[in-house]
C-alpha cells in the first residue's frame, strides 16, 4: 500500500513538473475578447465622426465572436471580426520565445498578460486582449459559430 501511495505521489509530482515547464502552462482555460477595450480602440480609430463611428463600432462588436480554449498545448476556438473568420483547432508552438498559432500559410502570436493574453492575428499590426473566463469549455454561441464555419467548408 505504501509503495502504491509513494508511486502515485511521485507520478503526480512528475506530471506537475512537466506541466509547469510547458510554455502554455500559465494560460490554460477559456478566453474571450475584452469587448470594452476593443470598443475603445475602435472608437479611437474612427476619429472625428463619433456619431457615425459609434454605430459602426456597435455593429462590429455585436457580430464579433472571439473566444478560445487553451488546453495543454492546443488551442481551439474562433476569431470572427469584420468579415475575417479563423477557426482554430491546432497546436500552439514555441518559436524564438514566442507562442505561435499556425494558420494556413501564416501564423498568429499569443503574448501572455496579467489577465489573459494578447492575440495578434496574421497580417495585422494590432493585438486583441483576451481575458480568462471561469468557464471550462467554449460557449454555446461560439460552438455554434464553429460548427457553421466547419459545415460551410465541407460544402465548398
Amino acid at each position: 500500500m505504501k509503495k502504491i501511495l509513494a508511486s502515485t505521489i511521485i507520478l503526480t509530482l512528475l506530471l506537475l513538473a512537466s506541466c509547469n515547464s510547458s510554455p502554455t502552462a500559465n494560460i490554460q482555460g477559456v478566453y474571450e475578447i475584452d469587448k470594452t477595450l476593443l470598443k475603445d480602440q475602435l472608437q479611437t480609430e474612427m476619429g472625428d465622426n463619433p456619431k457615425k463611428g459609434i454605430g459602426i463600432v456597435n455593429a462590429i462588436l455585436t457580430n464579433a465572436i472571439m473566444e478560445f480554449h487553451i488546453q495543454g498545448d492546443s488551442i481551439s476556438g474562433i476569431f470572427e471580426f469584420i468579415g475575417e473568420t479563423i477557426v482554430f483547432n491546432t497546436q500552439i508552438e514555441e518559436k524564438d520565445g514566442k507562442l505561435i498559432v499556425p494558420i494556413k500559410n501564416s501564423e498568429a502570436v499569443i503574448t501572455p498578460t496579467k489577465d489573459g493574453f494578447l492575440f495578434t492575428p496574421p497580417h495585422l499590426d494590432v493585438s486583441f486582449q483576451f481575458n480568462k473566463t471561469d468557464r471550462q469549455s467554449l460557449s454555446a454561441n461560439t460552438q455554434q459559430a464553429i460548427n457553421l464555419q466547419n459545415s460551410e467548408r465541407k460544402t465548398n
